[in-house]
């Protein structure tokens, strides 16, 4: 196989060696709530802000500036998204045995936080993706939090779709402060019981080191995309997939794999339109050995094992 573009060298930053980074602001918006809160967002996100809460009347004028057709997008989504969610929606079980009453009673969790990550990108379909199955499992209150912009408010399309899920309380913080914040509660902040949502190295931190006092969806990301095409594949959609994943951060790691001299080169040349941070475009012997390839990928080794298996560059 052949490494035609971009081989970095590592990960720009390890789990480990911002866990007593992220305790202290953990610590301290403990200790210091909605004081702490807005110092971490005037330092973090370069925004003065007054408040924590957006009410309703300012999350109206956020989402003022969204087009219609945007808004309309987002509610085809959400209609796929609810009718999909709703097929899958569990049903009690009861069954009598000798008399005896037995079965499942399925209820949904009461309170839980949606982190929806921002800063150079905006991520909506984060919120379509965590609420709409919240709303279908009738969670009974929701709550969000997302960076805010430079004019204080979230972005428009969160703030659209804040609204439609119907929302309990839309908070303009981002980061592990957030996280801490849904975790532990503040004079604003109310405590949830399950955190969800992506975000960066620092997010993830957060929740893994708050899941013991709240209950989390889990500790994801990096974000990893591996695409297997040959020679017929659209290499227009190969590269929007590409730069869609790359836009989570600097640490993402996307990949083609393909025997297609001709699929590499289109695909290069369209990505040179795009920032994307880091990416790979590997020419194989076949399929088979993309398949191969594929399956030996680990989030730790990857590097090693390009490396290793490098024949030519």
């Amino acid at each position: 196989m052949t490494i035609v573009k971009n081989l970095p060298s590592g990960r720009s930053r390890d789990f480990g060696d911002v866990v007593e980074y992220v305790k202290n602001i953990i610590e301290y918006v403990r200790i210091y709530g909605d004081k702490a809160l807005i110092e971490f967002t005037k330092k973090f996100d370069g925004v003065e802000i007054e408040s924590i809460k957006i009410d309703a009347k300012e999350l109206e004028k956020c989402m003022d500036v969204l087009p219609n057709s945007v808004k309309n997008s987002i509610d085809i989504i959400y209609n796929h998204l609810f009718n999909i969610h709703y097929t899958t929606l569990p049903k009690d079980i009861k069954i009598n045995i000798n008399g005896v009453i037995m079965g499942i009673n399925w209820r949904s969790i009461y309170r839980i936080g949606i982190y929806v990550p921002g800063g150079a990108k905006s991520y909506p379909s984060t919120l379509l993706m965590a609420g709409v199955p919240a709303v279908v499992a009738g969670v009974k209150e929701i709550y969000i939090s997302s960076p805010p912009m430079k004019n204080k408010c979230v972005d428009p399309a969160i703030a659209y779709i804040a609204m439609k899920i119907s929302a309990k309380e839309v908070y303009r913080i981002g980061g592990a402060h957030a996280i801490a914040a849904m975790a532990y509660g503040t004079e604003s902040v109310s405590k949830v019981d399950k955190i969800v949502g992506p975000g960066n190295i620092y997010v993830q931190v957060a929740k893994y080191l708050v899941q013991g006092d709240v209950d989390i969806d889990g500790v994801e990301g990096p974000t990893e995309l591996v695409i297997i095409a040959d020679e017929h594949a659209d290499y227009r959609k190969i590269a929007l997939d590409m730069m869609a994943q790359s836009e989570h951060g600097k640490d993402v790691l996307v990949m083609l794999l393909t025997p297609s001299d001709k699929l590499i080169n289109e695909v290069e040349k369209e990505l040179a339109h795009d920032e994307i941070h880091r990416y790979y475009l590997i020419k194989v012997k076949d399929i088979d050995e993309a398949l191969e390839i594929s399956k030996q990928i680990r989030r730790l080794n990857i590097y090693l094992y390009i490396l290793k298996n490098l024949k030519h560059i």
